[in-house]
């Protein structure tokens, strides 16, 4: 079933096991601090929701998740590295309990940086636009982010294929390297 990990007093949250599950996993640092993974561990999900603000680093190479949707806030940083493919999508879990109503993360919003290195492709669903104020850092097989009300600061990417970027006003492109 869907896990909620949630952290309220602002030091954020560490793994240095794996995290697995069937549905959705919930990284919520209500109170700052970001979500830490450290050797050993690794998150296996459907789909990744993360909320809060702060350094959220995913970073193992093990990582498999299939869709990720989030709303960070403050200089948050979050960085995926994910073993096989990503969609930004839309996800809707409870943010802090069984009691309470559940929410929805349309897409990526982050008023800060991400990085996205994968070993697949990169899309999004349809309705689930990206916003990330900071530097974006993307790399897969091919990366197709092609949603009107995409708004990005600076945008790196690099892939083996094709990489499309649409953008609802100018992109800054920092180095962008294909192969398609």
């Amino acid at each position: 079933g869907n896990l909620l990990l949630r952290s309220l007093g602002g030091t954020g949250m560490s793994s240095n096991a794996a995290v697995s599950s069937t549905t959705n996993v919930t990284l919520n640092a209500e109170g700052g601090g970001g979500f830490a993974q450290t050797a050993g561990g690794t998150l296996t999900t459907t789909g990744l929701r993360v909320l809060g603000e702060g350094t959220f680093d995913l970073v193992q190479a093990g990582n498999t998740v299939t869709t990720v949707a989030g709303d960070l806030t403050g200089a948050s940083t979050f960085n995926l590295t994910e073993a096989g493919g990503l969609v930004i999508g839309t996800l809707t879990t409870r943010q802090s309990g069984v009691t309470e109503a559940a929410t929805t993360s349309t897409g990526l919003n982050i008023a800060g940086s991400a990085a996205l290195p994968t070993t697949g492709t990169i899309t999004q669903a349809a309705g689930s636009p990206v916003a990330i104020t900071g530097t974006t850092t993307l790399s897969g097989t091919t990366i197709t982010l092609t949603n009107a009300a995409n708004d990005f600061g600076t945008v790196a990417a690099t892939s083996t294929g094709a990489t499309t970027l649409v953008d609802l006003n100018a992109i800054d492109l920092g180095n962008v390297t294909t192969g398609g």
